[in-house]
């Protein structure tokens, strides 16, 4: 009954300040209902296949899949998979609860290294282990032999939240530096759509659309000298080939804020900014050297 009560205080509360009227307790019971089929179903599988462990990625929906495991006893691991601040709700919980257990927290979380180990907040044992993809990637893809050689090209890392944004941008930049090619790197899932969702970027001649996993993101950053995105992890991997980087300032720019507050980043608020300080050739400084 509490629970209700303040789900309808919430959609209240939405409709009064948007003037949208959004029905939380009928999304929640959704949520709730599926959360218990899957719940069941997961039990049923472990208890029949008896894993050593579990690892995964959680999207937020695994609540489920945890506590199932829970219930019979195998350990679980999550690994992580995307930038996490304080502003991730799936990883920050009250100081009087990280040391509280739940069984729908995860026993233990992997993650890319200690850098990441202060930006969990829960109970759970974080374990920083490497990004071994990366660590391999980088050994196998070499940038370019001098800086002047990729000092034309640029990458753009989109996705879903600012996808539009990125778009402008691109189409500004094409106009503000003609001489440079614009790698525009999609998110995967519009693959397929781009032409659809995006008509403008096929438009000109300088942006490089890029709809495809091969060459992979590591070749891509090898060729450029540049990238620009917000929040993504393809950011700290674009620091590891010293790519001049630009955060786009918005909503979730502030998941990297360390970046540009310690100088390994410029934040940016328009495509100009970033086309005088390329012309300008402005550098920052190095996270490494590959």
């Amino acid at each position: 009954r509490e629970e209700k009560r303040i789900l309808r205080g919430i959609s209240s509360a939405i409709e009064k300040k948007f003037g949208k009227r959004v029905d939380l307790l009928f999304l929640a019971k959704k949520k709730y209902s599926f959360q218990i089929q899957g719940y069941k179903r997961y039990v049923q599988m472990f208890r029949s296949y008896r894993p050593k462990v579990i690892a995964y990625a959680d999207n937020g929906e695994m609540k489920n899949m945890i506590e199932a495991a829970h219930k019979v006893k195998i350990p679980t691991v999550d690994l992580q998979h995307a930038v996490v601040s304080y502003l991730n709700l799936l990883y920050n919980y009250p100081a009087k609860y990280t040391n509280h257990y739940s069984p729908t927290i995860s026993d233990y979380v992997f993650t890319f290294g200690d850098y990441w180990t202060n930006e969990y907040r829960l109970p759970a044992k974080v374990i920083p282990v490497g990004f071994p993809y990366f660590e391999m990637m980088t050994n196998r893809v070499k940038p370019a032999m001098s800086i002047e050689s990729r000092s034309k090209n640029i990458i753009i890392l989109s996705n879903y939240m600012h996808n539009d944004l990125f778009v402008r941008y691109a189409l500004e930049l094409a106009d503000l530096l003609p001489g440079h090619k614009i790698y525009y790197k999609l998110v995967f899932t519009y693959y397929q759509d781009w032409r659809w969702r995006c008509p403008d970027l096929a438009k000109k001649s300088n942006i490089f659309v890029i709809d495809d996993n091969r060459p992979t993101l590591y070749e891509y950053f090898s060729m450029c000298r540049y990238q620009i995105g917000t929040n993504s992890t393809a950011l700290f991997e674009g620091l590891g080939y010293n790519l001049t980087t630009f955060v786009l300032r918005g909503s979730t720019s502030i998941e990297v804020q360390e970046l540009y507050d310690k100088g390994y980043a410029f934040l940016v608020s328009s495509a100009r900014e970033i086309a005088e300080k390329v012309n300008n050739q402005v550098e920052l400084k190095f996270f490494s050297s590959i």
